[in-house]
């Protein structure tokens, strides 16, 4: 839900990311095939590995113990993180734009504390999950 948000707000649909433009120039017509095995099918077999720790959890029924809510609290924990950077990220970009700041990198927040915290929400994410 966090990604389809960002996804849209951030031009979504007919907006192509400036990576896959370099990577279209840089490859030309074998763009389709190398985007095809070093993004798609990659993040595929990542995703797939990452939810291998879910199969456990999901094949069998026992009772909620207590690693079970301390592993619901990261992963909560982990989502709010994350979407507070990205609030934080999206205020900072908006005042870019409109020439209120003239900082090159978020030093408030908790971008403060972290340099990437989005990405340390999402790491932690699937730490809760595994």
């Amino acid at each position: 839900l966090r990604l389809t948000h960002n996804f849209v707000a951030r031009g979504g649909i007919g907006h192509e990311d400036w990576r896959y433009q370099d990577m279209r120039v840089q490859f030309g017509k074998h763009f389709w095939w190398v985007s095809l095995f070093s993004v798609f099918l990659g993040q595929t077999f990542f995703m797939f590995a990452g939810c291998l720790s879910l199969y456990g959890a999901l094949a069998y029924e026992p009772s909620l113990s207590v690693v079970d809510w301390v592993a619901f609290t990261i992963c909560a924990t982990a989502i709010l993180l994350e979407a507070m950077s990205d609030i934080q990220m999206n205020n900072f970009i908006a005042l870019k734009r409109e020439k209120k700041t003239d900082k090159a990198i978020i030093d408030s927040g908790l971008w403060m504390w972290s340099r990437h915290p989005n990405y340390l929400g999402e790491v932690s994410f699937w730490w809760g999950l595994y």
